[in-house]
């Protein structure tokens, strides 16, 4: 049986980056510094992981949503609930963020705020106020009324008294305290001051124009946008390790070369 040869001294060559450590030991010139662009590679890391958090802050709200998909709140009548806080308080159910309720209530000012942009090229008034939002107070408590703009009860209203005072409502909404929601965070100050509400008085929205389904995709982007979040920090801690055996090394070899 044939013996088998040694292998040449060209297959014990070590890859480039072997060979450039070999080169620092041979030569008597310290070692390189930290890449540049692996610190570069760390500080985008680091900015992918705080745009991910600041987002997923934004986006927390609607997923808070889905913990009441499904369950729908008799929230009663807001214009009694007032009268019912001063006789019998424990029977008032607090209006809670994110609970989907079911209520009756009746516009109180004629004060109204629009959202949006209407389309002054479009044909009709519906047309018109798509994507627009109205909100205004309803009575008997700090409750307001967040409604669609093109909705053709809402457009008949308007049309006949100029706002939607006295306007009822008995639908299914989103309740939101807009101290909780980023996405309202100017909304609530806004409605302080034109609604003369004191700062430390709760207010509520009851927004008709949420859609349980749209908060789904909320919730399914908070988890893309978590994944990434995780990664990137992963990412940035396994660098950072490199970076410092790295270092540790730099300083072994050049112990060596003094």
């Amino acid at each position: 049986m044939a013996a088998v040869p040694p292998p040449d001294d060209d297959e014990k060559t070590p890859p480039e980056a072997d060979a450039e450590s070999e080169a620092w030991f041979d030569s008597e010139e310290p070692p390189p510094e930290v890449p540049r662009r692996s610190l570069m590679r760390l500080a985008l890391l680091v900015a992918v992981f705080i745009m991910a958090v600041g987002l997923m802050a934004r986006l927390s709200a609607g997923a808070t949503f889905l913990l009441f998909h499904g369950r729908t709140l008799e929230c009663g009548d807001i214009g009694q609930r007032a009268a019912q806080r001063e006789t019998n308080p424990e029977a008032v159910s607090a209006l809670e963020h994110g609970s989907w309720c079911h209520l009756k209530g009746v516009v109180a000012y004629p004060t109204l705020i629009a959202t949006g942009e209407e389309n002054p090229k479009a044909s009709s008034l519906s047309e018109r106020n798509r994507g627009q939002k109205y909100i205004t107070q309803l009575e008997g408590d700090r409750v307001f009324l967040i409604i669609a703009a093109d909705r053709v009860d809402v457009i008949n209203h308007v049309i006949e008294f100029r706002n939607l005072f006295g306007f009822h409502v008995e639908e299914e909404g989103r309740i939101i305290d807009p101290d909780r929601d980023t996405r309202f965070a100017e909304v609530g100050p806004t409605l302080r001051k034109r609604f003369e509400v004191p700062d430390d008085a709760p207010l509520r929205l009851f927004d008709t124009t949420d859609e349980p389904l749209g908060n789904w995709f909320v919730g399914l982007s908070l988890v893309v946008v978590a994944f990434i979040a995780v990664r990137s920090i992963y990412s940035a801690i396994a660098l950072v390790r490199d970076l410092q055996t790295g270092r540790r090394t730099r300083k072994a070899i050049e112990a060596n070369l003094s």
